[in-house]
């Protein structure tokens, strides 16, 4: 458990951490604009909400000058968005995580100096470092093995749905089916009443035990409960009637038919359907998965600038998500070098391609040896195969954006 006095001093810290960034990158604010701090005993991701204006940092980040100035960043454009009547829901992802990265690289630089200094321990470990690829690797393999999960879970929650489903539709014919038949002079009074306790005896005992097995959701469980209280309002209505004249009882018969078709399934069907809690819950955390993978790309980009870059650009926390887009999301280096080696790959292949398809050169003792024409078989399999290859290696190069 921490200290209070240090969770104070961690909100003191983050709010100071915003006033700074906004200091140094001419961001007008006033004290209504500065964010709510949580510090929070849970394992939680730091986080910012715009909502609220509140950012979330857990106990375990405490002294964390990154984390307090990622989140910091993240207050601040949401700022800066507000004061350009811009809704901060709408914020690109990819952009939002880049002003988030920056702030931490910014937090570096104009911290010198200050009380704040102390928060940068050492060098910022980078995304392309071997404990981020490891990290993205194992959420990647946990995310899948969440995706496979959610797909076995959904598909027997889609058999229980239309189980029930099944069960229900089967009581509700049962039942108008026998009201009709004594409307239609087909069946007597006593075997309605007979009959009707019989089918919600049976619903209550055999059927809602076995339905229950099957793990319901909360609008499930109210539409079985509902059932089960039209089923026993009809039983102890026609039941009241028993001793009443047959024109009394007709009418009963009639006014029932008309209650009964309030549990027809089809007006029940989405109820029945509905997703579980566990099933959205599940779907939240693979969002959650996949959001945390997605940060790789607009943090490569964003560790391409020094504070000092950063700084000189006028404001930074003002620009558009089109217009920061365009002035930082370039191709690193390392990208252009791998397009580099395309080029020489396809310049290779052509050769090679050229020599094989020559019978000039090779083509005479390829074919002699192995077949004829063969030469030309292999320039054109080789040929497919470049295409392909290149056509991967700029599919990777266009992920980048």
């Amino acid at each position: 458990m921490v200290d209070v006095n240090v969770k104070q001093r961690a909100v003191k810290e983050i709010r100071e951490a915003f006033r700074l960034l906004a200091k140094k990158t001419g961001v007008q604010i006033n004290s209504s604009d500065l964010p709510d701090v949580e510090i929070v005993s849970r394992d939680v991701n730091p986080s910012y909400q715009p909502i609220d204006n509140k950012i979330t940092m857990p106990e375990s980040q405490i002294g964390d000058g990154d984390s307090y100035f990622e989140e910091a960043s993240h207050a601040l454009r949401a700022v800066a968005d507000k004061k350009k009547n811009r809704s901060p829901f709408r914020e690109n992802f990819k952009v939002g995580e880049f002003y988030g990265r920056i702030g931490s690289t910014l937090g570096r630089e104009v911290t010198k100096g200050t009380d704040l200094d102390y928060l940068f321990k050492g060098p910022r470990p980078s995304i392309d470092s071997e404990a981020f690829r490891e990290h993205d690797a194992e959420t990647i393999r946990e995310a899948r093995f969440k995706i496979k999960m959610d797909r076995a879970t959904k598909d027997l929650e889609k058999t229980a749905a239309k189980s029930i489903y099944e069960v229900l539709n089967h009581i509700y014919n049962n039942v108008s089916t026998n009201l009709s038949e004594f409307d239609k002079g087909n069946m007597s009074y006593e075997d309605l009443v007979a009959r009707t306790g019989h089918t919600a005896g049976v619903f209550e005992t055999s059927f809602v035990p076995v339905i229950n097995k099957l793990n319901p959701t909360g609008h499930q469980k109210a539409t079985i409960d509902y059932y089960k209280g039209m089923l026993n309002l009809t039983k102890e209505t026609l039941d009241t009637y028993k001793n009443k004249s047959p024109e009394e009882q007709k009418a009963i018969v009639r006014e029932s038919l008309g209650t009964i078709k309030k549990i027809d399934p089809s007006l029940h069907k989405e109820a029945v359907n509905e997703a579980s809690i566990d099933s959205v819950k599940r779907q939240m955390e693979i969002d959650d998965l996949k959001r945390d993978v997605h940060h790789r790309k607009p943090y490569q980009f964003a560790e391409q600038y020094s504070a000092d870059e950063l700084l000189t650009v006028n404001n930074l926390y003002d620009l558009s998500d089109e217009e920061a887009r365009n002035k930082f999301f370039h191709k690193p280096k390392k990208t252009l070098e791998h397009m580099a080696e395309a080029v020489l790959l396809a310049f290779g292949g052509l050769i090679f391609l050229y020599l094989v398809a020559n019978s000039n050169i090779t083509g005479y003792f390829i074919a002699s040896e192995f077949n004829p024409g063969i030469g030309k078989f292999l320039g054109i399999g080789f040929f497919i195969s470049l295409i392909v290859s290149l056509f991967c290696k700029f599919r990777r190069w266009k992920e980048e954006w």
